[in-house]
């Protein structure tokens, strides 16, 4: 039998770790893989960020002009109505009422399909996509004066009740039969 002699460098191979030295390699195992998945959200979120930013910005002011109308509609029906404790729902519809007035303006532009023609041969159609958030725009709108026409309709019923405004007279039910007579007779 041959006696093996090893070197002083294959003598020294470390031994096997102790349990509490593998519970490190795991945890450091651990650590990197969190770094590796907070790396590849961050690259995923700059990827969604450069390649819909103009579509985040815009419906950043979109939604920013909608909150400015209704709070502009809502504080001028509030001044409006001094000294009464049941001017809230009245307020509420006002601004439901200014964000439709809007949306109702955007529905007629987005409409109007020769200006978006002539948009598209401009430059302006390097920066602003037209094509490609049209129809996306046109869907937000709709439901942006779907949700008004109904909270608009909600608090105006509720003034109604609770002003207690069902009896005669242009606000009243013989407004609304007459209303409906002549709709009918029509």
């Amino acid at each position: 039998m041959e006696k093996v002699v090893l070197s002083e460098s294959q003598q020294n191979v470390s031994e096997v770790p102790p349990l509490s030295n593998f519970s490190d390699v795991i945890n450091e195992d651990r650590q990197w893989e969190e770094k590796y998945r907070r790396r590849r959200v961050f690259a995923q979120v700059e990827s969604y960020l450069s390649s819909n930013s103009f579509i985040l910005i815009f419906l950043f002011v979109y939604v920013n002009a909608l909150f400015l109308m209704y709070v502009w509609g809502a504080r001028d029906e509030y001044v409006h109505q001094k000294g009464h404790d049941r001017r809230w729902a009245i307020t509420i519809a006002r601004g439901f009422g200014y964000t439709l007035n809007l949306n109702c303006a955007l529905v007629i532009l987005l409409a109007a399909r020769l200006s978006f023609t002539l948009l598209r041969e401009t430059a302006l159609n390097l920066i602003l996509p037209f094509d490609k958030t049209f129809p996306a725009f046109h869907i937000v709108v709709g439901y942006c004066i779907a949700g008004a026409v109904i909270g608009h309709g909600v608090f105006h019923m509720i003034w109604i009740i609770v002003w207690n405004g069902w009896g005669p007279g242009i606000w009243g039910v013989t407004w609304v039969s007459h209303l409906f007579s002549f709709i009918q007779s029509s």
